[in-house]
């Protein structure tokens, strides 16, 4: 079971863009629904498993507790089955974030304690979990049987989605000598990035692929290093 974990919804629009431009791929999106994802875990008869999809990408809605609200529930789901068959799986899941500024081994260190905190607190004993020389990995294990393992890895967005496609349609817009809408840094985001997309005669969602398709980040290092990691992460 593959699960690439994000924040909001355009992320979620985002990385399904990258995944059926760059590596002709198609991932299942679940917005905000647990129990969505918990359906696929417990049902074999779940269209997911038709074979038509690489992954689940899930969005949590923004609140940034990937950890603590999706990431954990879904150890535990893993680790909590009965059938030792699911047991023996290994599961990944890609945990993409926005770092909003902050250095990414800071958050790294910050998910770490997250999740010793939550096993030491709730007193799990059916997983435990270490983390590898590579900072951001987190490998969870049956503590009586290892074959029974979920990796998560994580990677970062250096501000926020939102920020860097109003950055880069602001950009391209001024390459095409149109009229730039005011004030746009001096109002929520998400309503900034909305004008934005209606100077392009477009959607937000219409906006965020045509950023992909358009290849707006392809030489940004952030873009670059989070496809190279999904790229890794499909083929493992």
């Amino acid at each position: 079971m593959k699960c690439l974990v994000c924040e909001g919804k355009n992320d979620l629009i985002f990385f399904n863009a990258i995944l059926t431009k760059c590596f002709k791929k198609e991932g299942y999106p679940v917005h905000n629904k647990m129990d969505a994802i918990f359906d696929i875990f417990r049902s074999k008869m779940h269209p997911y498993h038709a074979g038509k999809f690489q992954c689940i990408i899930y969005c949590e809605g923004g609140k940034k507790k990937l950890f603590v609200n999706v990431v954990i529930p879904l150890i535990k789901e893993v680790f909590g089955k009965a059938d030792p068959c699911r047991h023996e799986l290994k599961h990944q899941f890609f945990v993409i974030i926005d770092a909003d500024g902050t250095p990414s081994k800071n958050l790294n260190d910050n998910y770490c304690q997250v999740i010793k905190s939550v096993i030491k607190t709730e007193k799990i004993s059916r997983f435990t979990c270490q983390r590898p020389k590579d900072d951001s990995c987190y490998d969870f294990f049956s503590c009586s049987d290892k074959r029974s393992r979920c990796y998560v890895k994580t990677s970062y967005i250096p501000t926020s989605l939102e920020e860097r496609l109003l950055h880069k349609g602001i950009y391209h817009l001024k390459e095409k000598r149109d009229t730039i809408p005011r004030q746009l840094s001096d109002i929520d985001v998400h309503l900034a990035l909305k004008k934005l997309a209606e100077r392009f005669h477009l959607s937000v969602e219409e906006l965020i692929s045509l950023s992909v398709n358009e290849g707006w980040f392809n030489d940004e290092e952030w873009y670059q290093q989070i496809c190279k990691s999904i790229d890794d992460y499909l083929r493992t």
